[in-house]
């Protein structure tokens, strides 16, 4: 459905390229509901606008509905993106002089067509959301809630394959929101649709499949992280390594990096030793006040992107008991002929195995 490859968008300010977004590999599945994470600025609505087409990135490669997007003209990608894609923004973009109908109508005319039977489908999505009886309302005369539905239906009407949203429930009450994106993802579920949402919202991400952190200087810091590493190895210490480069919610192990583990060679050209030794551990959250913790309750221990340490421990503290187990795996040894690539996909083998363990049978 979805893969990337070695991409990245730059804007230029004046002679002064700013990397806007940069991602090594992402791959989703079709019909996978994916959360895209991060702090403000680390190009997550970017990696969106590629995804559509809209914008083209600098390098890499960009596969979407089987198309490599990459390579296609605009007016080729705008065909693309009416054929195959929906899209919700957090601002709705609905247009005040039109009913909803006629709202959902406007999509259609980039896609299937607004002709023939296209007032029929816009009129059963309107009602499957719950607002049969509003098709010749006005935005102004809908609410919120109302108002985000109709986008929804919008998206939809094209029956695309995958549907992109850009913080689609910023503009929305809590309560509101949550329904709004249980009726989304309802949707997407029954009619095998991939989602892939951009939100700041640690519980909305809980709710998709999968949460990727979007980190724009990843490639950049890893290299750091690697020689600092090595470094204290060197020195003698012992290092605790967060393999995945960054951070999740809790509810899966993420892929390994293996520039990380470049760091035990680095210990090992300088002499300290002949090998180093790897312990794969795994931290789970497993309870919440002594009940089995839920995906959507993870979160709240996780410790997510750039969050300031002190804030989000207070946070967790206030939630009250949560329970979290460290399994501990056989240590392996890691010397000059070994293959750092190899190691780390052992270890996250490892530790994917003890972290899911963790998780099926709580102590």
């Amino acid at each position: 459905m979805i893969r990337l490859h070695n991409v990245q968008k730059s804007y230029h300010q004046g002679s002064r390229a700013v990397l806007a977004c940069a991602v090594d590999h992402l791959e989703i599945a079709a019909g996978e509901q994916v959360a895209l994470i991060g702090r403000s600025g680390t190009g997550k609505t970017t990696l969106l606008n590629i995804l559509a087409g809209i914008l083209r990135p600098d390098r890499g490669e960009v596969e979407v509905v089987g198309a490599r997007i990459d390579q296609l003209s605009e007016s080729a990608r705008d065909r693309h993106r009416g054929q195959h894609i929906g899209m919700v923004f957090q601002t709705f973009n609905l247009l005040q002089p039109f009913t909803a109908q006629e709202n959902v109508l406007l999509g259609a005319l980039f896609g299937r067509g607004a002709g023939g039977d296209a007032k029929e489908r816009a009129a059963a999505l309107l009602a499957k959301v719950g607002l049969g009886d509003r098709l010749h309302h006005r935005p102004s005369e809908l609410s919120v809630g109302q108002v985000q539905r109709v986008a929804i239906c919008r998206a939809l009407i094209n029956d695309p394959e995958l549907i992109l949203m850009d913080e689609p429930l910023g503009n929305q009450d809590k309560t509101t929101g949550n329904q709004v994106l249980d009726l989304l993802l309802q949707l997407a579920s029954e009619h095998r649709k991939t989602v892939v949402m951009v939100t700041h919202d640690p519980e909305s991400a809980a709710r998709m499949q999968r949460t990727v952190f979007v980190e724009r200087e990843r490639r950049r810091k890893s290299g750091e992280q690697a020689n600092e590493i090595g470094s204290r190895l060197l020195d003698g210490d012992v290092m605790v390594l967060f393999a995945e480069g960054t951070t999740g919610d809790g509810n899966a192990v993420l892929p390994f990096k293996s520039t990380l583990f470049g760091a035990a060679k680095m210990a090992l050209t300088g002499g300290a030793s002949e090998r180093v030794f790897i312990q794969p551990m795994a931290i789970a959250y497993t309870r919440f006040h002594g009940m089995p913790m839920q995906r959507i309750h993870r979160p709240m221990a996780a410790w997510i992107g750039d969050a300031d340490l002190l804030p989000h421990a207070g946070a967790l503290l206030k939630e009250g008991a949560v329970d979290v187990e460290l399994r501990f795996g056989e240590p392996f040894a890691f010397d000059a002929v070994s293959d750092r690539k190899a190691v780390a996909a052992l270890a996250e083998a490892e530790v994917r195995r003890l972290h899911a363990e963790a998780l099926r049978n709580p102590a």
